[in-house]
């Protein structure tokens, strides 16, 4: 009896164990942002602000928008790079817990909790639900040249409206 106990604790840590590698190992890849997901989720943070502080976010999206349209995101087992306007951000991650197919990562000093799916991940942060979408390095290798685009086009002349005065 104690060795059938003993064989199934060993299954189940193995099964748990392949588990958590199949789910690291659906991370790795190439991502693109979901635009449209990601349009919604600032529209919504958006309507939640002050009267006084749309019309900058509003000017705060826009710019945004630009950028996200160019954003993707390798990840490899043991760092991602990401495509930013200053361009290729690399950043080393741990995986700190897996329940399921829920993640939680620690990216620098930041924790974040991603859902992973087969061909999406969904990262729930406070300041906006952010939406990958797998895609392959043709796309990224052209969105790198889009962000270097973007970022040219957006320095220096943002059309922002001047920040809410702070209280």
């Amino acid at each position: 009896m104690k060795k059938i106990n003993l064989m199934l604790c060993m299954l189940c840590l193995f099964s748990i164990g392949s588990l958590c590698a199949d789910v690291k190992k659906d991370m790795q890849g190439y991502w693109k942002a979901d635009l449209d997901a990601l349009k919604k989720s600032m529209e919504k943070k958006l309507n939640e602000m002050p009267a006084e502080q749309r019309q900058f976010a509003g000017g705060m999206i826009k710019m945004m928008t630009e950028i996200f349209k160019n954003f993707a995101i390798h990840i490899t087992e043991k760092e991602q790079i990401a495509l930013t306007p200053k361009g290729e951000e690399k950043k080393s991650y741990e995986i700190v817990k897996v329940d399921g197919n829920k993640v939680t990562m620690k990216v620098g000093s930041k924790e974040v909790t991603v859902l992973v799916e087969k061909d999406k991940l969904s990262i729930n942060d406070k300041q906006m639900d952010i939406v990958l979408l797998r895609t392959d390095k043709a796309e990224y290798e052209k969105r790198k040249k889009g962000m270097a685009e973007a970022a040219e086009k957006l320095k220096g002349a943002t059309g922002l409206p001047p920040p809410p005065p702070s209280k």
